[in-house]
């Protein structure tokens, strides 16, 4: 094993100093909804959510965000990533919702 593929495999957390604070991007606890929590740390160790985006199942009635199990999701038909963002810094739910699909993902990329 490379040092570098080491590093990425112990790496739980990325931390960026700003002037309002730590930007911290975190991996999300669950495996069956893979992904990267982003929260802003704040000066006085407030924690705002800013977003989530994770990979998701879909079924094959077309529905997603559905669990990466067998057990839980028995057909799946694809995957999709779907990015959640916390619009209102003093609500935790979120306000906002972009998801890519499987076909929107490996289209092909114009530079």
């Amino acid at each position: 094993m490379k040092t570098t593929e080491k590093i990425a495999e112990n790496l739980k957390q990325l931390i960026v100093e700003t002037p309002l604070g730590q930007l911290i991007a975190e991996i999300t606890s669950d495996p069956l909804y893979p992904g990267i929590y982003v929260v802003l740390r704040r000066q006085d160790g407030i924690e705002i959510n800013l977003s989530v985006t994770e990979c998701t199942a879909v079924a094959p009635d077309g529905t997603g965000g559905h669990a990466l199990d067998k057990n839980e999701t028995p057909e799946i038909s694809g995957y999709e990533v779907s990015q959640f963002t916390y619009g209102d810094t003093s609500n935790e739910d979120w306000t906002n919702k972009h998801t890519w699909s499987q076909n929107d993902i490996w289209r092909e990329v114009w530079l």
